[in-house]
């Protein structure tokens, strides 16, 4: 998987509308309990630690906004910062959860959020993956035809044309 996602990771994002697919299945209804912590901006001012604990916050609306004005050139800047809502908030969390019944339920939820969140990255990398092994393919077969490599905007690196 990991070998997967690594070769998935470096491909120009061209699938928005997968990637939006992975953040409405982490805000379905069936998740909307723990994710509705990470839907916004964190208010910094009300949380005392959190600039010291959390050096870049981001929440999943930051995330589709980067999605929708094309901030990620690629597939793994756009994992990464979906990881990084639910990392910051178990680095924040984590140390106060002892303490605060509501650090508590949010590291919970960051937790299980995480895990729901590298579910769904598994299935957009198979998906990515013989999206792309489908691209060469086609191209190779274009090329046996006679065409020409080109940059091109299909999932793989290059796409052939005559």
């Amino acid at each position: 998987r990991r070998a997967r996602e690594a070769l998935v990771a470096r491909q120009p994002l061209r699938l928005a509308p997968l990637c939006r697919k992975v953040v409405r299945a982490l805000k379905a209804q069936k998740h909307w309990s723990h994710c509705s912590w990470f839907t916004d901006p964190v208010k910094v001012e009300e949380l005392p630690g959190y600039a010291a604990a959390v050096a870049r916050p981001i929440c999943l609306s930051a995330v589709s906004e980067g999605l929708d004005q094309g901030a990620y050139p690629d597939y793994g800047s756009y994992f990464a910062d979906l990881r990084l809502i639910f990392d910051n908030a178990i680095a924040y969390n984590g140390p106060r959860a002892a303490a605060d019944p509501n650090n508590r339920v949010a590291l919970a939820s960051a937790r299980h959020m995480a895990a729901v969140l590298e579910r769904q990255l598994a299935d957009a990398t198979v998906e990515l993956s013989e999206r792309t092994g489908r691209d060469q393919v086609a191209n190779w077969l274009a090329l046996e035809q006679g065409a020409t490599w080109r940059q091109d905007v299909i999932v793989g690196d290059r796409v052939a044309t005559k």
